[in-house]
C-alpha cells in the first residue's frame, strides 16, 4: 500500500521565496479547480453529471484558457487533440481526468526541480493513482503554513505557547487533514478572541457601575479557555 510518514521531512519550507511564482501559478489553478468543482469533495462520480453547468468549468471549456495552460506548461500536441476529442464529445469526466493527470506531473516535477518536495515525498505522490488525490495533496502541504501562522497571529498571548504546542501535533498529520484541523482551530480562537472582548465590553460596563469595588473584585477574576484537552485558567491582566 502506497503510504508516507508524515513525521519526516517532505515539504521544505525554507525554499518557499524562491519558489514563489511556482505555488502562486499552482494555487491559482488548484482555487479554479475547487470553485468549479464544489470544493473538496471525495466522491467524483455522483457529481461529474452536473458539473459541466457550474459557470467557472463551463468557462474553462469554452475559452481557450485550458490550451493556453498546456501550451504553455506542457507543451504536448497530441494531448493537446486528445483533450479537444473529449470537448466535442461532451465527455468531460475524461476530459478532467487527464487534465489533472498532466496537471500532477508538471507540478510534481516543477517542485522537485526548486527542491520544495523532497525526493521521497515525489515519488510518494508520483505513485497515486487518484491524481486528484495527489494535486489536493499537493495543495494542502503548499499552504498549511500559512494557515498555521493565521492561526498564531489571532491566538491570544496568554494561551499562544499552547497553541503552538498543538500545532506542532497537528502539522505532524497527513496534509490534507492537518490543513482542515488548522482551519477549525482557527475559527476557534476566533470565537475565543470573541469571548474575551465581550468580557472585556462587560467589565468596561462594571467599573462604570462597580466604583470602588472594582480593584478587590478584579483581582480575583479569572478567564477559562478550552486547550483541546482541559479547562486551565489564566488571570486576565
Amino acid at each position: 500500500m502506497n503510504q508516507f510518514n508524515y513525521k519526516e521531512t517532505f515539504f521544505i519550507e525554507e525554499n518557499l521565496i524562491q519558489g514563489k511564482e511556482l505555488i502562486d501559478d499552482f494555487n491559482g489553478l488548484m482555487e479554479f479547480y475547487f470553485d468549479g468543482l464544489g470544493g473538496f469533495k471525495e466522491e467524483l462520480d455522483s457529481w461529474f453529471a452536473e458539473v459541466y453547468y457550474r459557470p467557472s468549468c463551463t468557462d474553462l471549456l469554452r475559452s481557450s484558457y485550458w490550451k493556453e495552460l498546456f501550451y504553455d506548461n506542457f507543451s504536448k500536441e497530441y494531448d493537446i487533440k486528445r483533450l479537444e476529442k473529449f470537448i466535442s464529445s461532451k465527455k468531460f469526466k475524461e476530459f478532467l481526468l487527464d487534465f489533472w493527470a498532466y496537471t500532477k506531473e508538471y507540478y510534481l516535477k516543477k517542485f522537485l526541480e526548486k527542491w520544495l518536495i523532497s525526493e521521497k515525498y515525489f515519488r510518494y505522490l508520483d505513485n497515486l493513482l487518484d491524481n486528484w488525490e495527489g494535486l489536493k495533496e499537493l495543495f494542502f502541504a503548499i499552504n498549511r503554513g500559512e494557515s498555521a501562522e493565521k492561526v498564531i497571529q489571532k491566538t491570544p498571548e496568554e494561551i499562544k505557547e499552547k497553541v503552538k504546542e498543538m500545532i506542532w501535533i497537528i502539522l505532524e498529520e497527513q496534509p490534507k487533514k492537518s490543513y482542515r484541523l488548522l482551519n477549525n482551530l482557527f475559527l476557534v480562537i476566533e470565537k475565543i478572541n470573541n469571548l474575551l472582548e465581550w468580557v472585556n465590553q462587560l467589565w468596561t460596563w462594571f467599573e462604570i457601575k462597580a466604583g470602588n469595588l472594582l480593584p478587590e473584585l478584579k483581582s480575583n477574576w479569572y478567564v477559562n479557555y478550552f486547550d483541546g484537552i482541559k479547562l486551565n485558567k489564566i488571570s486576565k491582566k
